[in-house]
């Protein structure tokens, strides 16, 4: 991501889903389905964002040993049904 001239996920992640027409929405009015950034634990221990997918008990995103459920709010959220 420092390659291609981003400081970190969300603002890679802004480009990207501008590119790929999703609409930047309130984190707080976010819908089943639509993409956000978390924060959740890494593998060293120390927090980090995470790309993840709203689901029906909180945030899902891929981990090292599966699916992991990250509770709270997202910092950033996009939705491609309201672009």
């Amino acid at each position: 991501m420092r390659r291609a001239g981003f400081d970190d996920l969300a603002g890679c992640t802004a480009a990207r889903m501008r590119q790929a027409g999703f609409a930047e929405v309130d984190p707080a009015a976010v819908q089943l389905g639509d993409v956000g950034i978390v924060m959740t634990i890494g593998e060293t221990g120390r927090p980090q964002q995470t790309l993840a997918v709203r689901a029906l008990t909180g945030w899902a995103a891929l981990a090292p040993k599966g699916l992991l459920i990250a509770k709270g709010r997202a910092e950033r959220a996009w939705s491609l049904r309201r672009a």
